[in-house]
């Protein structure tokens, strides 16, 4: 599952940038409200699995 959330987060990351830089080289303010959304969720799942990266072995 840790495996899962981090690629999500690099996915979502990876999306976002690239939304961003799209975004803003055309002047196209949709695809930078995309890439900033794609952020934030991209951070929320990142600070969902933040427990597990901080100690894998608490169980």
């Amino acid at each position: 599952m840790l495996i899962l959330g981090m690629g999500l987060v690099a996915i979502l990351s990876i999306l976002a940038i690239l939304a961003i830089v799209l975004g803003l080289t055309r002047s196209d303010p949709l695809f930078v409200m995309v890439g900033i959304l794609l952020l934030v969720s991209a951070l929320l799942v990142f600070m969902m699995f933040k427990n597990n990266l901080t100690n894998p072995f608490k169980d």
